[in-house]
């Protein structure tokens, strides 16, 4: 087991150097649960808001194929690497968010997140209402949809036989030293746009604005959001910074376009060299917060 988590280690490590040229501290790795029971969740609750669900899925379908949710009495959790380690998802959906909520047991359950999206949320309709039951015992998750009367119900195997990691979250003393409100979409749109000039961006922290720079083979990009434009919301900056991330790792992991569908605004918190923290208002009880490793030159 010890060499496992070495090889683990190594490659999560290896990942990081991939993407940043270098390991910076922390970085974002995972460890075998060890002795702690994994026991198999007994659930049952029923949601009306399906369209935030289903955002939710298609953001975390950008990190992981097969997800892992631990089940607890107040809410359900997930915290999933992508396959690069190079970034993180960190969820967790309370039991406010739900019409109904019933735990039997805690546990875990796992599903396969493209086959969700497609055998639960085709031609899903505004007024469908979805019902969900976790059975542990015998390892499947059934997804009732409840189309004004019309019961249509899906089956999905649980496939959680295997032991689950923990994937920490980043603990960084002083963090962060910067942290911004800014509208998300243009944000994204910005984003697509230096997209097409090169493939990392620098942010700079100062106390009256957030800078991006970035530089391409005949060209150079600034953009600069400033205290009291309609797109600067808010900020606060103990300690001027700047730290450089890849643009793809921004546009697919960080800051999708998925998660406008979600929130408004976005909060953006960093310190040097060190990894960025992205967080989304959704308008129902969940909390969705993305982490993504710097590049380092």
């Amino acid at each position: 087991m010890e060499g496992d988590r070495r090889d683990r280690m190594c490659g999560v490590r290896a990942g990081l150097r991939r993407q940043s040229g270098a390991l910076n501290p922390p970085s974002f790795w995972v460890k075998n649960m060890g002795k702690e029971k994994v026991s198999l969740a007994v659930m049952s609750l029923a949601i009306g808001d399906l369209a935030s669900l289903y955002w939710m899925f298609k953001m975390l379908g950008n990190f992981v194929e097969d997800a892992i949710f631990k089940v607890d009495y107040d809410g359900i959790s997930v915290t999933q690497m992508d396959s690069s380690r190079i970034a993180l998802a960190d969820y967790c959906l309370y039991k406010e968010a739900f019409d109904e909520w019933y735990v039997h047991k805690k546990g875990y359950f796992s599903l396969n997140v493209p086959e969700v999206l497609k055998a639960v949320f085709t031609r899903i309709k505004k007024e469908d209402r979805l019902e969900i039951f976790v059975d542990g015992k015998d390892r499947q998750v059934t997804f009732t949809i409840d189309r004004r009367g019309r019961k249509i119900r899906r089956m999905l195997p649980i496939t959680l036989d295997y032991q689950p990691e923990r994937v920490p979250i980043p603990k960084i003393r002083g963090f962060p030293d910067a942290s911004y409100i800014l509208e998300l979409q243009p944000l994204i749109e910005d984003l697509q746009d230096i997209s097409k000039i090169t493939d990392s961006v620098t942010f700079h922290a100062y106390h009256d604005a957030l800078v991006l720079t970035a530089e391409g083979d005949y060209s150079r990009v600034e953009n600069v959001y400033k205290r009291g434009s309609d797109f600067f919301l808010d900020c606060k900056v103990n300690e001027e910074c700047k730290a450089t991330y890849s643009v793809a790792g921004l546009l697919e992991l960080a800051v999708p376009k998925e998660a406008s569908k979600l929130s408004l605004i976005v909060e953006l918190a960093f310190s040097d060299d060190q990894p960025l923290r992205t967080k989304f208002h959704a308008n129902m009880p969940f909390k969705l917060t993305h982490w993504l490793a710097p590049r380092l030159t």
